[in-house]
C-alpha cells in the first residue's frame, strides 16, 4: 500500500478559513457550490481547505500534495496570466511531512491517525468565466474520485427580447382555425 491508497481526502471552498492554534480549522461560509461575482467580474474571495488523513504506520514520510483549479466545462487546467504575462496553470503544489500527532499531557494510541492539512487564500477572487469549476487535489501526482470540491460562477442573467410577437394572433401564417389564434 502507499500513501495515496491509504489516505482519506477532504476538500472544500468557503468564504474564508483560519487555523487556530490548535490546529482547527474555522470556516465561515463553507460548502458553497455557487460562488458569487463581484461587479468587477471576479469572483467572490475564496479558501480552500485540504485535510489529508493517512494512518500513523507513514509517520515521517513525506508526499507532494497539489491542488489545482480545473474548469469543468470546457475541461482542463484553469490558465491565469503569470508574473510574466504568459498563461500559467492555476496549481499550488508542496512537499509535506506525516508526523505523529501530540497533545501535552494527553496519551494518544500509537495508531492514532496522522493529518496533513493544506489551505489556500483568493481574498480577492479570481477571474473566472461563468462555468462549473473544481479544486482537485493530488497526492504523490495521482488522484482519486471525490478529492475535488466543485463550485459554479454563474453569468449574467438572459436580458429580455424586445420586438417580439405581441401574441398569437400577430405570429405570421398561424394556420386558420386554429384555436390559438382566437382572442
Amino acid at each position: 500500500m502507499s500513501i495515496q491508497q491509504d489516505a482519506h481526502v477532504v476538500v472544500f471552498v468557503a468564504d474564508y478559513v483560519g487555523v487556530d492554534a490548535a490546529s482547527k480549522i474555522n470556516a465561515l461560509g463553507a460548502g458553497f457550490a455557487i460562488s458569487g461575482v463581484q461587479p468587477t467580474g471576479m469572483v467572490a474571495p475564496q479558501h480552500i481547505a485540504v485535510l489529508v488523513d493517512v494512518p500513523s504506520k507513514y509517520a515521517g514520510n513525506e508526499f507532494a500534495v497539489s491542488v489545482e483549479l480545473r474548469n469543468e466545462t470546457i475541461g482542463g487546467v484553469v490558465q491565469l496570466l503569470g508574473a510574466t504575462g504568459a498563461p500559467d496553470a492555476l496549481r499550488v503544489q508542496q512537499m509535506a511531512k506525516v508526523e505523529r500527532p501530540v497533545i501535552p499531557g494527553v496519551y494518544l494510541p500509537e495508531t492514532m491517525f496522522c493529518r496533513v492539512q493544506m489551505m489556500l487564500a483568493f481574498p480577492n477572487g479570481l477571474p473566472l468565466a461563468p462555468g462549473m469549476y473544481a479544486w482537485r487535489v493530488e497526492l504523490d501526482g495521482q488522484t482519486r474520485p471525490g478529492w475535488h470540491a466543485r463550485f459554479y460562477v454563474p453569468g449574467a442573467p438572459p436580458q429580455p427580447v424586445f420586438g417580439g410577437p405581441a401574441g398569437p394572433s400577430d405570429i405570421p401564417m398561424l394556420p386558420p382555425g386554429d384555436p390559438s389564434s382566437e382572442t
